[in-house]
């Protein structure tokens, strides 16, 4: 056997390019020269195949050490190698991204992905490929129309891409897509001259805010036959986390809809009622040129929008602006039908939260630990068919670890995008309180961040990363929405030692999978934090009326309740919590004390006898002088048994981090 040589590695393994064939090659080479080596040459082939002979793509998905060829090159089939298996084809269609292809090379690609797939699923069977075909056949030119339907022109005229533009204007002339814009770039990319490509390709719409009558003027100017649509009209504006909670003035949005209607212009608002981002579902921008996660900008929960219907469905100056300008220039008398009443308000009887469930106990529930030598993201973890986690917590696990007292944990890159650092069990990461700390250690603003993890040391200890999806990116550039999820930059070190061997932990808390848990494994709550469930008056309480509530009410009683009902009671700026289905009041002085509006408590809906909610001992999420806060010993995370029209089978979600032991407790 022969010892590790230089030039003979040099000469014999090609450099990676992600092409499959350089691929193979490269393992081929690999194969042979280890065949050579006595085992001291071993660990010298791996370290210079790592150092030399991969691409970057290569290094970020690839450990930066192996024990041995066999598991480096195990990865590297893995992830560089396409097997033509159905699952891995599907995989492969599920990833698909147009990114800089043009759009005819992209269909092609697309094309021959779905001929691969159909061979594959007929497996020789001739019968059953004629069965096939055709239903692949549809389903391509349905993935290839949906993508084209879903690029939004303002992405890529922001990118200055006008042959991209006129690319998808072309593509957009078949029948199955139509293509039209709704953005306010129409103005200056006309004046630029590239309004050549919108005159012959608008099929009659335009996005107007403030100047309605100077591009409505110009988009009859481009279409003089066609009849005037304003696709979005704009009656607010979304939240991002921290920020303060957006609003337009009614007069203003009356001023510019009046504008419209004076130009016997059609329109549609955007959002007519704005309401919640269910499950996990919150979405969010991304600002900056960067794909690392640092100019990431989560929507809140709550998607209230400021719309003329609010979140819970009130009323509000701008539906009257609404009903007023429909009615003066609606050249036809129509007589106005009278408006439903007001959701009512409902109180509940009090509950206590008595019982939880530990992290540690969900994970020992949890249908996927995946032992991997290196950190990976939630879209490259091996479930759901192949195609990843999507949504929800993940849980990086170091067991067995020694930790001197004073020690620093250290991530590199960006978090994706908050983090909760657990050892055994225990919180040692600080908690969020106000819109600062989105600055500090735990999320996604900071780059190679550190926690210095306390005076005290530990021998055999179990270490938690919890990592929260906190929102997939919706906004962006283009390149920004090969977006991954968790800890996947670099590195976690404490001190300067790397490590490595993780037990990964998806938690997707999919509806299916929380009503499994064994509830009857938690453990009573400690007396000094069972929390009392109070919702008090029902004139303070907002309800929906499609909810389930324990006792059937009497039709007097609820003739009294309208009565009562106020559609301004409940306080819609410092105690809106962000979403209605899950929240949860707890009768404590530290949230009357931090409060403005005392005598208002949060909105609450009750959907069975029994639910179960996680939550934790340190968070509740309202707003106070428009920033969420940090205000009671308990908090409404998500329910198990909420309502049965979830066709997401995601649970619904306020969509905040969890602290402490990240508890699931029984309501009861």
């Amino acid at each position: 056997m022969a010892s590790f040589d230089l030039k003979v590695a040099v000469s014999l393994l090609p450099i990676m390019d992600d092409t499959e064939n350089t691929t193979q090659k490269l393992i081929d080479a690999i194969e042979l020269y280890d065949s050579m080596l006595n085992n001291e040459g071993k660990p010298l082939l791996i370290k210079f195949v790592l150092k030399t002979r991969l691409s970057n793509s290569a290094k970020l998905r690839l450990s930066t050490s192996y024990n041995s060829v066999n598991d480096l090159l195990g990865d590297i089939k893995k992830h560089f190698l396409t097997i033509k298996s159905d699952s891995a084809l599907q995989l492969k269609l599920f990833r698909s991204k147009q990114g800089d292809k043009s759009i005819e090379s992209f269909g092609k690609d697309l094309e021959e992905l779905f001929v691969n797939l159909t061979i594959s699923q007929a497996k020789g069977d001739e019968n059953a490929y004629n069965v096939l075909k055709p239903i692949n056949e549809r389903l391509a030119l349905k993935q290839f129309t949906d993508g084209l339907r879903n690029q939004r022109l303002s992405t890529i005229m922001a990118s200055r891409n006008f042959s991209y533009l006129k690319d998808a204007i072309r593509a957009a002339q078949d029948e199955e897509t139509t293509f039209f814009n709704s953005n306010p770039q129409i103005y200056t990319a006309s004046r630029r001259g590239q309004g050549r490509f919108m005159r012959n390709s608008m099929r009659g719409s335009s996005q107007n805010r403030e100047g309605a009558s100077k591009e409505l003027a110009l988009l009859k100017a481009h279409q003089p036959q066609k009849p005037l649509m304003v696709t979005e009209y704009w009656t607010g504006w979304f939240d991002h986390f921290s920020e303060k909670h957006h609003d337009r003035d009614v007069k203003k949005f009356e001023a510019v809809l009046e504008d419209i209607l004076m130009w016997k212009s059609s329109f549609n608002l955007y959002m007519m009622h704005g309401g919640t981002n269910w499950g996990f579902y919150n979405g969010g921008n991304v600002y900056g040129k960067k794909n690392d996660n640092s100019g990431f900008q989560p929507d809140t929960s709550s998607y209230d929008y400021d719309a003329p219907l609010s979140e819970n469905g009130d009323y509000t100056d701008k539906y009257l602006a609404l009903q007023r300008l429909t009615a003066k220039y609606n050249d036809i008398y129509i007589q106005q039908p009278h408006p439903p009443e007001p959701s009512f308000r409902i109180a509940y009887p009090e509950s206590i939260i008595c019982q939880e469930l530990s992290l540690n106990n969900l994970i020992q529930q949890s249908p996927h630990i995946i032992n991997s030598s290196r950190l990976l993201p939630m879209e490259e973890l091996d479930i759901n068919n192949g195609s990843g986690q999507s949504y929800g917590y993940i849980v990086y696990r170091k067991e067995n670890i020694d930790i001197k007292a004073g020690a620093v944990l250290k991530i590199e890159g960006h978090v994706s995008d908050t983090l909760l650092v657990l050892i055994n069990g225990v919180l040692v990461s600080k908690i969020f309180e106000n819109e600062h700390d989105l600055d500090g250690f735990g999320y996604w603003r900071q780059k190679n961040s550190t926690l210095n993890l306390g005076e005290q040391s530990y021998e055999g200890a179990t270490l938690d990363l919890v990592v929260e999806n906190f929102g997939r990116i919706n906004f962006g550039k283009l390149h920004q929405f090969n977006q991954y999820k968790g800890l996947w930059q670099g590195d976690v070190l404490i001190g300067n030692e790397k490590i490595s061997n993780w037990k990964i932990i998806p938690l997707e808390f999919k509806k299916r999978r929380t009503e499994s848990l064994e509830i009857n494994n938690g453990t009573l709550i400690d007396e000094r934090y069972q929390s009392l469930c109070n919702i008090g008056d029902m004139d303070n309480t907002v309800a929906i009326k499609k909810v389930l509530v324990n006792e059937a009410v009497e039709p007097e009683v609820r003739e009294e309740q309208l009565k009562k009902s106020d559609a301004n009671t409940v306080c819609r700026e410092c105690c809106r919590l962000n979403t209605l289905y899950t929240t949860l009041l707890i009768n404590h002085n530290d949230f009357l004390e931090k409060c403005k509006c005392k005598d208002q408590p949060f909105q609450h809906v009750k959907a069975t006898n029994v639910s179960f909610t996680v939550f934790d001992e340190g968070l509740f999420r309202t707003r106070q002088e428009n920033i969420y806060k940090n205000v009671a010993y308990a908090a409404a995370k998500f329910s198990i048994d909420m309502f049965k029209h979830n066709d997401n089978d995601i649970s619904y979600y306020t969509g905040f981090p969890s602290y402490d032991n990240f508890k699931i407790s029984l309501n009861i």
